[in-house]
């Protein structure tokens, strides 16, 4: 049943004309999940809230940052995950999910420093990215703490973050594409600049978003239009709808 859904979502990617996406809560029940089955080291913690939200996830408990689980095979029956954790795939528009390292630190029991963190899970994420040998990685960061560091991969790098021209930090930056909520401010660090065109927080369906993109036009020759976090949130109609609102503007 995940490999028919994940068929129909990718598929409807394709007939949208959606350039890149990725699939991060198919089999997995919050985005931690994959990391507490696939790392040695971290263990799976009490039931916690997502922010604001009515979803919840277990909180990681990480005592230390080991290596990546048997590469491809790791079994994720024990973490209720069906089928292989990290599996490559051979769409082109595929771009491997990771939680943001300032996100993981700050949503987990960590019982380290952020920067001993930050080292292991460098290695980790870069062990994770050779094994599903992909080019693209999305890293979805809520609570960014060092968001230069992404700019040491050396696969195209989608950063999602929460950053606008009041609370930007970033000094040295420079990422494939920055996806914020200000494509001007995205423009200085990145090739592609992001924009959050939707809303995934709102059922509210954005009919007009030609309209609302034409601002843009004569100042970027290209603009990656997305949603502002996920659409896992929102019906799934409404979800439907939304990414065929992108295609609209493709």
């Amino acid at each position: 049943m995940i490999t028919e859904e994940k068929d129909q979502f990718y598929k409807m990617m394709r007939v949208n004309k959606v350039d890149y996406y990725t699939d991060p809560l198919f089999n997995w029940q919050d985005i931690f999940r994959p990391l507490v089955a696939s790392i040695d080291g971290i263990s799976l913690g009490p039931l916690t809230r997502y922010f604001e939200t009515n979803t919840f996830y277990r909180k990681p408990i990480v005592n230390e940052i080991g290596n990546v689980k048997n590469s491809l095979d790791v079994d994720g029956s024990e973490y209720n995950i069906p089928g292989p954790v990290y599996k490559p795939n051979e769409f082109d528009g595929y771009m491997t999910f990771l939680p943001g390292i300032g996100t993981f630190y700050s949503l987990s029991q960590v019982n380290m420093d952020f920067k001993k963190f930050q080292d292991g899970m460098i290695e980790v994420y870069s062990q994770i990215l050779k094994i599903m040998g992909t080019d693209k990685v999305f890293f979805y960061e809520e609570v960014p703490k060092d968001a230069e560091v992404y700019g040491s991969f050396s696969q195209r790098v989608f950063l999602r973050i929460p950053l606008n021209s009041k609370n930007s930090h970033i000094n040295s930056l420079k990422v494939y594409s920055l996806i914020t909520e200000d494509p001007y401010l995205s423009s200085k660090y990145s090739n592609l600049p992001g924009y959050f065109a939707l809303d995934s927080t709102s059922t509210k369906l954005e009919n007009d978003l030609p309209g609302e993109l034409k601002r843009f036009v004569d100042d970027f020759p290209e603009l990656l239009i997305t949603h502002n976090n996920y659409l896992d949130f929102l019906p799934r109609k409404i979800a439907d709808k939304k990414v065929e609102l992108l295609g609209g503007v493709a």
